[in-house]
């Protein structure tokens, strides 16, 4: 993902993304806007995990991982990983380079529309 959409991720979940460096955003930008949608979700989850049980969720990583994003964080609960889980399966249906509705292409296998999808 371009840094400058790392860096609106991050702005949207400050709490999440802590620290110098931008999140680590190993996949297309076509998933920015599930990735920033997800971040709206946990950024609040994860200011009551802290508030709660003093545990502060930070994102590790997303990436593709055979055909749909894998997001992983540190410090979660059961209904963070829940949040996470939906968006990881919604990424199956959307393109991962331009965020329109895509499928399974190609010889390695990825999520692309068939605009995107060039054999």
């Amino acid at each position: 993902m371009k840094k400058h959409l790392a860096a609106q991720i991050k702005l949207r979940a400050p709490t999440i993304c802590r620290g110098e460096d931008l999140p680590f955003l190993n996949c297309g930008d076509g998933w920015y806007q599930l990735i920033a949608d997800m971040m709206d979700e946990l950024e609040p989850m994860a200011h009551e995990m802290k508030r709660l049980y003093g545990k502060e969720p930070k994102l590790a990583w997303v990436e593709t991982h055979h055909a749909t994003m894998q997001v992983v964080m540190d410090d979660i609960g059961k209904d963070m990983d829940a949040v996470i889980e939906r968006y990881e399966e919604a990424s199956e249906s959307v393109c991962e380079n331009c965020g329109q509705p895509g499928r399974p292409q190609g010889k390695w296998i990825e999520i692309l529309c068939d605009d995107c999808f060039t054999d």
